[in-house]
């Protein structure tokens, strides 16, 4: 389970490139052949207009919902993983089969493949669903790479999954951000520490950070090269990325989730707080010179400035005390002197 997550800023948020590694993802597979029944489910989370969700969908989902709970509630029933419905009732057996296949026919077909986008737009020709289509990303049986395109905000009650957007983030395995221009970017952030395989850019804030604290070499993060403008260096290592974890046994995978978490705890505020401590005390000597000072507590060696309570503590000159006696002063005489009137 992949997701890809942000404002729908296509180029910036690197949407098309996601896509376009998907693309390249999908026809590697289907040229290798596909690693035990394996799917690869790609999310786009992007906020859009929407009508609202796709009837069909909403109809089969809770028609899925209903057959798995069914199945849970069935005597013997197996707690495996399967890679699919079809694979689960192949267990099971007698008139529980009848039965259920009896409801498996009232799945609704909308169209020969499923749709890529889960929600109907308010909207015609919309950039992502183009990309998908031009990328060979169309849902087709005998794709192993099928797309969700969710164009609207995940929250407890927008219709379909109705689910906030941490709970979402916590059922998949890989979160991939590869933005083009990011200050920061909490989103792998978010996704490592809610368990999962993050990879971000060296035009990210984030991305620069951790290539320059640590060797990613085979870690839980990806860091990719965006290179020229069209991202194709970023395409190819993502799509090299995502078919060596296809391909590799699922123990990798969880590997990968769990080194994801250890490393965001580089972000931990112990130790951040030193690059804030550090521009405080520099402007405290810029503004007071010499005769102003930063008093100083004991700190991890991380985080290791002058502070108190927390925050800087500047010491005022004598002059700018006397200044600001005087001015407490005055506006006490001022305010003296309207109450007589």
């Amino acid at each position: 389970l992949c997701f890809i997550s942000g404002r729908y800023e296509f180029t910036n948020k690197g949407f098309d490139i996601y896509i376009r590694a998907m693309g390249k993802l999908n026809e590697r597979i289907r040229k290798k052949g596909k690693r035990q029944d394996r799917q690869v489910f790609a999310f786009i989370f992007a906020p859009s207009a929407v009508r609202g969700p796709k009837i069909s969908v909403i109809k089969n989902y809770l028609l899925l919902d209903k057959i798995m709970e069914v199945l849970e509630a069935a005597p013997g029933a197996h707690k495996d993983h399967h890679p699919n419905l079809q694979a689960r009732l192949g267990e099971v057996q007698g008139s529980l089969r009848v039965d259920l296949d009896t409801m498996k026919s009232g799945f609704m077909r909308d169209g020969d493949k499923p749709h890529i986008n889960l929600y109907d737009l308010a909207y015609a020709n919309d950039e992502i669903i183009r990309a998908c289509v031009a990328a060979g990303l169309g849902n087709a049986e005998g794709d192993p790479v099928k797309v969700l395109f969710y164009p609207t905000y995940l929250r407890p009650n927008d219709g379909l999954m109705n689910m906030s957007y941490y709970d979402v983030v916590s059922g998949m395995d890989i979160g991939i951000f590869p933005s083009r221009y990011e200050p920061f970017g909490y989103t792998p952030l978010e996704a490592g520490l809610k368990l999962n395989a993050a990879v971000s850019t060296d035009a990210a804030g984030f991305g620069r950070y951790l290539q320059e604290q640590v060797d990613l070499t085979g870690r839980g993060v990806k860091i990719l090269h965006l290179g020229d403008e069209k991202g194709e260096k970023a395409v190819d290592e993502l799509a090299d990325f995502l078919e060596l974890v296809y391909y590799a046994h699922h123990s990798k995978l969880e590997q990968y989730k769990d080194d994801s978490y250890r490393l965001m705890h580089l972000f931990d505020w112990k130790i951040l707080i030193a690059n804030y401590l550090k521009a405080y005390s520099l402007a405290a000597q810029r503004r007071f010179g010499k005769e102003g000072r930063i008093v100083e507590l004991g700190l991890p060696p991380q985080g290791k400035e002058r502070v108190m309570r927390g925050k800087t503590a500047i010491v005022e000159t004598e002059k700018e005390k006397a200044v600001k006696k005087a001015s407490r002063l005055a506006a006490a005489k001022k305010m003296k002197n309207r109450k007589k009137k």
